[in-house]
């Protein structure tokens, strides 16, 4: 939220949490993962019930 809503640098969001950049950086990927995941997972519901022909 800090990175994409407020657009923080990852220092100020390291100067924000007291966390390393190390830190910082694993918790965006893992972030942007959960939601890659999530809106695949969305996707293939939302596909089970697609009516054939229409988008």
């Amino acid at each position: 939220i800090l990175f994409h809503h407020r657009n923080l640098s990852y220092q100020e969001i390291m100067d924000d949490t007291g966390e390393s950049l190390t830190i910082v950086k694993n918790r965006l990927y893992r972030a942007r993962q959960m939601l890659k995941e999530e809106l695949i997972s969305r996707e293939k519901e939302r596909e089970k019930y697609a009516v054939p022909g229409n988008k």
